[in-house]
């Protein structure tokens, strides 16, 4: 019972993420009554540099998409069921991205 309730607490640490993703990508695109046509394709550009900088391992598209004060928060589950918290900053994350971490 232990081990079926560690694994679904995996199963749902990684679905979740890709879930709300999904659920974000799928909402309406319509642009907000204060947001303008530039303000929706600067969002786009950068959501793009984001994603696709990731998986192409390209570290100078990841540094514009990022601010440079970002802190990203990431729990890791260990096959223990152990859980931590990690944080990244933009830095080490445009590393990663540089040594292909995504790719």
């Amino acid at each position: 019972m232990r081990r079926t309730r560690i694994l679904l607490r995996s199963l749902l640490m990684r679905v979740t993420p890709l879930l709300l993703t999904t659920l974000v990508l799928l909402l309406p695109a319509g642009p907000a009554a204060a947001q303008s046509a530039a303000d929706s394709a600067a969002i786009r550009v950068t959501a793009l540099n984001y994603v696709e900088g990731w998986y192409e391992g390209n570290a100078q598209r990841m540094t514009r998409a990022l601010h440079p004060e970002l802190v990203k928060r990431i729990v890791h589950t260990d096959s223990a069921g152990r859980s931590r918290l990690e944080q990244m900053d933009a830095a080490r994350l445009i590393k990663g991205t540089e040594a292909g971490c995504g790719s």
